[in-house]
């Protein structure tokens, strides 16, 4: 058994394009962010390197207490930016965390707890004062002692602040330019998906609108112009379909005619009904629409027997009360026609081997209750009817083989008892009588 997808197209865009939006949010996201982590992570490493070259190039002033020699230095240092244009301020501790010099280039108060930091770690902090961000760096200054064993032994603390602001400005500017990006192909992206809905939706949209005005047999099409040639030809393509169809149905109209007796359709008119049902099916079906329609031979039981033992007329008015039961019963697309003698024939389109049955079932015990027929005052005559169906592409795909199994369908129902309906079910004929037999059918699911 072969599994078969269907999609409702607009249903399926509308999912893509969540889909591709959704990509494109988290891409961007992924990218801004990873992007943002790597600048910051580069600018805390370079600016941890500078501390650790400040604790380097003043280790000896603080190793020999050389306080005022070192405030001149970093002053100048300072002063002229030698080191760093972001570093703000500068700690100097002694090995018992008592400040010995501290430097600060601007106004700002940064809040300091050394005993919340360890002793022989060096530590980042990210701070924040008056809205703005600062990296708090904070590092032992160290001498290597002379021993067997290399060791090192903490002479003081360093603490370096610096400035966050001009990183502030690049992650700001990446964020920027990231929207912009990220607008921009959204922008094209809607553009496209806009020519998309207007030049290929749009057009298939209004074809499967044309097929289902053909469908319903209305043929006033209004033709359109589209960006691609092939929507074009195949618009005029289902127009010219529509056309010829329209004129077939027009012709056959004007051909049919009424059998007298029971003013249902004559054969002749059967058979072009018939052959237009054939076309216009199977012109759905290379369209790949759902096509099907149902053929039913009628039969009425022991007529003969009615004919001889009540004479002609009222075997006549059987045949007329019948068909014009028939034609009561039909729908507006529907066809019922006198095949020949005490036979009918009645077309059904859009039904299923389903549909077909529940709709002569219920015909088949309607003919019992309402078709009575008085010979005198003291008996009135009821009729029963034998019927076969076939359907179309189910059981052949060959307007002749289709009527062939329709009458082969009710012989086998004529020789089997009467009074009910032959189908082919699962390859085999069923004969069904009445709608318990019909329901008993359906909930043991064999069809």
């Amino acid at each position: 058994m072969k599994l078969q997808l269907s999609f409702n197209l607009k249903n399926f865009l509308i999912f893509i394009n969540f889909i591709i939006i959704l990509s494109l949010i988290f891409l961007f996201y992924f990218i801004t962010t990873n992007l943002i982590n790597d600048l910051e992570n580069y600018t805390f490493n370079f600016f941890q390197s500078i501390s650790k070259y400040i604790s380097s190039r003043f280790r000896n002033y603080i190793q020999y207490k050389q306080y005022g020699a070192l405030e001149i230095v970093i002053k100048q240092e300072l002063g002229t930016n030698k080191l760093d244009e972001n570093l703000v301020s500068i700690y100097f501790f002694d090995d018992q965390k008592k400040m010995i010099l501290y430097y600060n280039i601007t106004n700002i108060n940064i809040p300091l707890d050394l005993n919340s930091l360890p002793n022989e770690n060096l530590v980042k902090k990210l701070i924040k004062v008056s809205n703005k961000r600062y990296l708090l760096v904070y590092l032992p200054i160290q001498e290597k002692i002379i021993s067997d064993i290399q060791e090192e032994r903490t002479i003081g603390y360093l603490i370096t602040v610096f400035s966050l602001e001009n990183l502030d400005k690049r992650i700001n500017f990446i964020y920027y330019l990231s929207f912009i990006t990220f607008s921009s192909i959204i922008l094209i992206y809607v553009f496209f998906l806009s020519f998309l809905i207007s030049q290929i939706y749009l057009p298939i949209n209004y074809l499967n609108k044309i097929i289902i005005e053909i469908k319903k047999q209305r043929f006033k099409l209004e033709e359109k112009k589209f960006l691609f040639r092939e929507f074009n030809n195949l618009q005029k393509a289902f127009i010219e379909m529509g056309k010829v169809i329209e004129q077939q149905l027009i012709m056959l109209e004007a051909l049919a005619s009424n059998d007298a007796l029971t003013t249902v359709y004559n054969r002749r008119a059967f058979e072009k009904f018939y052959n237009a049902m054939f076309i216009k099916n199977n012109m759905y079906k290379s369209l790949g629409l759902d096509a099907s329609f149902s053929v039913i031979m009628l039969d009425i039981d022991n007529f003969k027997k009615i004919n001889d033992t009540y004479g002609h007329d009222i075997g006549d008015e059987v045949l007329r009360s019948l068909g014009m039961f028939l034609n009561s019963k039909k729908r507006k697309s529907d066809i019922v026609a006198r095949y020949g003698g005490e036979e009918f024939v009645i077309i059904l389109s859009d039904t299923d081997k389903i549909d077909a049955l529940k709709f002569v079932i219920n015909l088949i015990e309607n003919i019992k209750q309402n078709i009575k027929i008085e010979i005198d005052k003291s008996f009135v005559l009821s009729i029963t009817v034998s019927v076969g169906i076939a359907v179309f592409p189910y059981d052949s795909e060959n307007k002749h083989n289709l009527i062939k199994i329709a009458d082969e369908n009710l012989y086998y129902t004529k020789t089997n008892g009467k009074d009910g309906v032959t189908i082919i079910l699962n390859n085999s004929r069923v004969l069904i009588r009445t709608k318990e037999e019909l329901e008993n059918l359906l909930n043991q699911n064999i069809y």
